[in-house]
């Protein structure tokens, strides 16, 4: 009898292949991976689960969106030779979608051509009832991490 897994056992499989051989994680985008104390508590929490001697590398700056940090991506990123790049940017974003994907895009593209994984993150929602169509756009960025993570899978 064929040993069959369950979608909860294939995606904790899929998080350690994400993992293997990855010693240097680039936490890479805005305030939220802005020597944060959530960047902190990934690798905590990944070392306490096995995976020990990871090296944590700051790539994020509070207030940043994807044209400030496509300017500082090379230095800032890639110089830094991540096995794995956590990118989470789009809350404090106001380009149109198309340009968003297109940038965000090249950089995936790049961290890959480089050797790097990439974990996209989805933007948290803005809920600014002053300006609902802010969350409809942080929305569609979402929409456009899951396509490319699609593509770059």
């Amino acid at each position: 009898m064929a040993c069959m897994t369950t979608k909860a056992q294939e995606k904790s499989n899929a998080g350690a292949n994400l993992l293997t051989g990855v010693k240097r994680i680039c936490f890479v985008g805005d305030s939220l991976t802005d020597g944060s104390a959530w960047t902190d508590w990934v690798i905590e929490t990944l070392q306490a689960n096995g995976y020990p001697g990871l090296i944590k590398q700051d790539a994020g700056v509070a207030g940043d969106n994807v044209p400030k940090l496509k300017a500082r991506f090379q230095h800032d990123v890639l110089d830094l030779k991540p096995d794995l790049a956590i990118l989470n940017i789009g809350t404090n974003d106001r380009e149109p979608v198309e340009e968003y994907r297109r940038d965000v895009g090249e950089m995936v593209k790049q961290l890959r051509q480089n050797g790097a994984r990439v974990l996209l993150c989805i933007p948290p929602g803005i809920c600014d009832t002053n300006k609902p169509d802010r969350d409809a756009q942080v929305v569609k960025y979402g929409e456009v991490l899951r396509e490319l993570g699609k593509i770059y899978d």
